[in-house]
């Protein structure tokens, strides 16, 4: 990763609903996403008052510096059954393979994990790439991911919470 960016994290908001629904529309990003029909500016007005007023999901904007590169989030968080689905996607092809997302899902399982205290996140996955394939494989022969029939993923939530403190280890 690179030291001379400064990696930060804001709540999404109505200022970047349009760059959200662009970079979301863009033919990369959408191949990967389970909707992945284009989406109108009237549809992403319509969801982000929904998305504001629903406790279950918490979606967030990463930036590098000062620009905005892509999205997390928590959606379906159930704080009862301490769980939720976790999802990125970056939306400036410039950053892919930086390392970015590495910071991105620190935080995404920091929050999860240390602050909602949660004890189970699960992601799906769309058409792994290798490298997303090995680091996958890695995970699941560590223990630390379970991975579903569905495509869905399950961490195990004490040693996900420890592999957290190596890599924030790392990254420090």
């Amino acid at each position: 990763m690179s030291q001379n960016r400064i990696f930060h994290i804001e709540p999404l908001n109505e200022t970047w609903i349009e760059q959200v629904r662009f970079w979301r529309n863009q033919n990369f990003v959408r191949q990967q996403m389970e909707y992945n029909a284009v989406i109108s500016e009237k549809a992403q007005h319509l969801w982000f008052p929904r998305l504001q007023n629903d406790p279950s999901q918490r979606y967030f904007i990463f930036f590098s510096g000062s620009i905005p590169v892509g999205i997390i989030h928590l959606s379906k968080l159930d704080l009862e059954k301490k769980e939720a689905e976790v999802g990125l996607f970056i939306g400036d092809a410039n950053f892919i393979g930086t390392g970015i997302s590495l910071e991105a899902s620190l935080f995404i399982l920091d929050l999860a994990f240390k602050q909602l205290k949660l004890n189970r996140l699960f992601a799906k996955v769309k058409m792994p790439r290798p490298l997303i394939q090995n680091a996958l494989q890695e995970l699941t022969q560590s223990g630390l991911l379970f991975l579903k029939p569905d495509g869905a993923m399950q961490f195990r939530d004490a040693y996900t919470a420890k592999a957290i403190s190596q890599l924030n280890q790392l990254v420090d």
